[in-house]
């Protein structure tokens, strides 16, 4: 993988579990850390090929 997709990913995924810390830790009263995790779950396509989310060119 190259580096700069390593950075992108570091970035994209720590700056969306900053942002569900915060929105948790402010508008609930459950522990902000669950928060984090929600917000770094919809990253998880991050980790697959952009070609296993493509249709096929089947038509139909």
């Amino acid at each position: 993988m190259a580096v700069e997709r390593v950075l992108f990913l570091t970035i994209a995924v720590l700056t969306h579990g900053i942002v569900g810390y915060a929105l948790v830790r402010a508008f609930t009263d459950v522990n902000p850390t669950g928060g984090f995790f929600l917000g770094i779950l919809p990253d998880v396509d991050f980790l697959f090929p952009a070609a296993w989310g493509r249709r096929s060119s089947i038509a139909g």
